[in-house]
């Protein structure tokens, strides 16, 4: 389920950007991040291979919380970067 859009920028200036690496076998070359965050939620961070600035899609698998609750424990975890 698509949770948020997340705005990244260049790997040097964004911590989750930096840690994205390639899908296996995805023939569009996207890029993911898996975290399972302090709350329990698991998400996924899943992003198109542009190199600058563009939006990534966060993503929640079921079940999960209410989204606002899992896309508040996401937001969290960019506020102790």
């Amino acid at each position: 389920m698509r949770l948020a859009h997340v705005r990244l920028y260049s790997p040097s200036q964004d911590q989750l950007h930096a840690r994205l690496r390639t899908v296996p076998g995805d023939e569009d070359r996207l890029r993911g991040l898996v975290l399972r965050l302090r709350s329990g939620d698991e998400v996924a961070l899943v992003a198109p291979p542009l190199p600058n600035g563009y939006d990534a899609v966060l993503m929640a698998v079921a079940p999960h919380r209410p989204a606002a609750r899992v896309i508040e424990a996401f937001l969290w975890i960019l506020t102790i970067q």
